[in-house]
């Protein structure tokens, strides 16, 4: 399974990756190769330049291209099986 982590905050990539990961090894028969993108440009990119992502984690609020404003395609596949995945991190929400 081909999945994107998008996120401007490097420890914020770092959690979701090690979250991630930690789910993989519980359910061995799945295989992710992960790519970590710091901006949505960065994922942007890889799709023009031929890759395809089963799943796309997306931080909504980042410099440049936020990642609601960010147009991923995903694969043509029935309505069942693909899933946009939106996340937001708000440091003032978190401290409450």
């Amino acid at each position: 399974m081909q999945i994107a982590i998008c996120d401007d905050i490097q420890k914020e990539l770092e959690t979701i990756r090690a979250a991630l990961d930690t789910y993989a090894e519980a359910h061995s028969k799945l295989h992710f190769d992960i790519d970590q993108c710091g901006a949505a440009i960065d994922v942007l990119n890889a799709v023009e330049n031929g890759k395809v992502y089963d799943i796309v984690l997306m931080d909504i609020c980042m410099p440049g291209v936020s990642g609601t404003d960010a147009k991923i395609p995903v694969p043509r596949r029935s309505f069942e099986e693909v899933q946009r995945m939106y996340m937001e991190y708000c440091r003032k929400e978190a401290r409450r």
